[in-house]
């Protein structure tokens, strides 16, 4: 089943960030796989904000980004649908401090195909598995553009500042 996420959660995922760096358009979620859901996005990165001169092409870091917003995105949208049990619902995680849900790692982040700046252009993020806890602790691949930038990214999602010590 794929249903439109709540534009409240797409905005919740960008919260924290400088009006510059709010790219999320919008987003969808595919839990036809219940157990490999899968949220879809669109996203516009406007002309490059950390380089003196502009780029015509998205790079890592702009990756990283679209990759923690479609990713809180995601994580906001499984807890709403019941399909993921982190100790919280989703009043509670919509709440969480800067931090609480956060990427902390990625793992062979590629760069196959250059992707246009001038464009929107989409990108998914796909649950592999999860643990679940205190501190819930989830791995994801993502896909932009057709394999054009993909990798695999680990999520901490805690109401605590506790570290990270287990993988999964």
């Amino acid at each position: 089943m794929i249903t439109e996420v709540p534009r409240h959660i797409v905005y919740n995922a960008q919260k924290e960030y400088h009006p510059r760096f709010i790219w999320l358009r919008e987003a969808k979620m595919d839990s036809t796989d219940r157990e490999h859901p899968t949220c879809h996005g669109r996203f516009t990165v406007p002309d490059a904000t950390y380089t003196k001169h502009p780029q015509k092409y998205i790079g890592c870091p702009e990756a990283i980004v679209c990759v923690n917003q479609l990713g809180y995105v995601a994580w906001a949208e499984l807890i709403r649908e019941g399909l993921v049990d982190c100790g919280m619902g989703l009043e509670e995680f919509l709440k969480l401090p800067p931090g609480g849900m956060s990427m902390v790692g990625i793992d062979k982040l590629k760069f196959k195909r250059p992707i246009n700046k001038q464009d929107d252009f989409f990108g998914e993020v796909t649950l592999n598995h999860y643990r679940p806890g205190e501190t819930t602790i989830a791995v994801a691949k993502f896909d932009f553009e057709d394999n054009s930038i993909w990798g695999t990214g680990m999520f901490r999602i805690s109401k605590s500042s506790e570290k990270i010590d287990d993988k999964l």
